[in-house]
């Protein structure tokens, strides 16, 4: 098992809780992309 530890900033937590808190591809695609980008760093 793995542990993911990620920090968000105030404007991709905000994204992130409008994106689970509806069901829109262009959120959901979005909320992937920055978490991808998360876990490459």
């Amino acid at each position: 098992m793995m542990t993911l530890s990620i920090e968000l900033d105030e404007e991709t937590l905000h994204k992130l809780a409008e994106a689970a808190g509806r069901d829109t591809k262009p959120m959901a695609e979005w909320a992937r992309e920055r978490l991808a980008e998360a876990v490459n760093q």
